[in-house]
């Protein structure tokens, strides 16, 4: 079994692999002027480490595992909160969130499903 030590030093050195920055965005409202609301993304207030993988470069197994519309799969940290309808922003570049990945006791790491947008 991995001791908790073990596992908080796995966590920390993800990091070193995770070379790109995120910043996760979720649906809100906003006044339209008119007495309505348009639907927008709003930036999240954490950026968080990531990798973009494309699919076709995943490992066999991610490969085996991506949905029908995933053109890529984003590894976070294990402790980042991202839900089906959010989006990641990394760089220039949007992603929609299709899938995340389940917990695990001994998470160091997550993997979201996602497709690249515009």
């Amino acid at each position: 079994m991995i001791s908790a030590v073990d596992l908080a030093r796995m966590q920390t050195m993800l990091g070193d692999s995770l070379p790109e920055t995120a910043t996760i965005e979720r649906r809100g409202l906003t006044p339209d002027g008119t007495g309505g609301y348009t639907e927008v993304y709003v930036a999240d207030a954490a950026t968080v480490a990531a990798r973009v993988v494309r699919g076709e470069d995943a490992t066999s197994e991610q490969h085996a595992r991506l949905r029908e519309g995933a053109t890529h799969v984003i590894i976070l940290p294990f402790d980042v909160e991202i839900a089906p309808a959010d989006r990641v922003r990394i760089g220039a570049r949007v992603f929609g969130v299709i899938t995340g990945s389940a917990e695990h006791t001994w998470a160091v790491a997550q993997q979201v499903q996602v497709r690249e947008e515009g």
